[in-house]
Formats: structure tokens, sequence, C-alpha cells
């Protein structure tokens, strides 16, 4: 699997996705309740995420269809990047809520658009192993992303960890146009010949 250059961008992509959304997860009820934020809205700040990213995936999903994979996949980071920002600068629940959906529309821009990459990189027959790969790769971020958050959070703080975490996105968000290069506007596997290749 890792020999594969494509799949190679997308694995690095699903895992920082989850490394860079993880860092500051642990933290952000504990920066909502010093703010002032009730323990009710905070539940709302949990579910705001959830429906976002639950609704607009179909949209996204058929945005990336269009115009291809690469600029989801870029715009998403930087949303991300967006939001983490705003989390430095956050003092009331309808903020934090607002960026709780930020977030969400974030990760619906970048993940169906990984998902379809892998479909237009792998022929059928490595489709449920290039799937299984990738979404181990996010949860391997989501997993380091939170401890790797509390030992930077020591020495620098919660507020100055949603700038690390909101430059890391921005960087991320850069660096994808140009790993995707190539990628994302590649000839689509053929599906049919492919099929007939693993039954042989």
């Amino acid at each position: 699997m890792m020999r594969d250059p494509a799949m190679r961008v997308i694995l690095i992509l699903a895992g920082l996705a989850g490394g860079a959304f993880g860092l500051t997860i642990p933290f952000l009820t504990l920066v909502a309740r010093e703010r002032g934020v009730s323990l009710s809205a905070i539940g709302v700040m949990a579910s705001s995420y959830l429906v976002a990213q639950t609704i607009l995936q179909l949209p996204f999903g058929s945005l990336s269809d269009r115009i291809g994979r690469t600029p989801p996949i870029a715009a998403g980071f930087a949303v991300e990047a967006l939001a983490s920002f705003g989390f430095v600068f956050a003092d009331s629940a309808v903020t934090f809520i607002a960026l709780r959906v930020l977030q969400g529309i974030s990760l619906a821009m970048i993940m169906p658009a990984l998902r379809a990459l892998i479909a237009d990189v792998t022929p059928l027959h490595r489709r449920g192993q290039s799937y299984a790969w990738m979404f181990a790769a996010f949860s391997g971020g989501m997993l380091l992303g939170p401890p790797v958050g509390g030992f930077l959070a020591g020495p620098l703080g919660r507020s100055p960890l949603f700038v690390v975490a909101g430059t890391l996105n921005l960087v991320i968000a850069v660096f994808a146009i140009g790993w995707l290069r190539g990628i994302g506007g590649r000839k689509p596997i053929d599906h049919t010949n492919a099929k007939i290749r693993s039954e042989e």
C-alpha cells in the first residue's frame, strides 16, 4: 500500500487531518467552561459539529465530483485553521458553537474528497484495503493528537495551542495543493478492467 505514491499522500493527509483536529479536542470544553459557557451549551457545541458534518458531506462530496478533489481538501484544512484561530478569541456560547460548526464543515469538505480520491486511484480489488488504511490513518492521527496537545499545552498554554493548530492546518492546506498535483486530476482507474484482472 505504501509503495503507491498516491496512497502515501492520501494517508499522510488523513493522518494530519486527524492529528491537527485532535490536538485541541481535550481543551475545548475546558476553555469554554473557563470563559463562562454553560454545560448545556457545551452539549450543543458537540452536536453542532456532528450536525454540520452529517448534513454537508453529501453536497461537498458532489462538489468534489464537479471541481476535483484538491480544492475541497485544501479549503477544508483552511476552514479548520480559521476555526482554530477563532477559539483563541471566543468568549460566548454562540461563538464556540459557530466555531464548532466550522470544524464540522471542514471535515465534511476533507473526508468525502479523500474517499473519492481513493476511488479514483485504486482498483476495485484493493478498494476495501485502501479505505481501511485511510480510516486507520485518520484514527491514528486522532489518537496521537490529544497527548501531543497535552504535552504542548504545558509550556505554551491553552490559547497558544489553538494558534499552533491553526498554523499547522494552514501549512497542510498549502502543501496539500502541491502534494495532490497530478493526483486529484488523474484519470480514474478503469474499474471494469481492474475487476477482470482481479478475477483472473
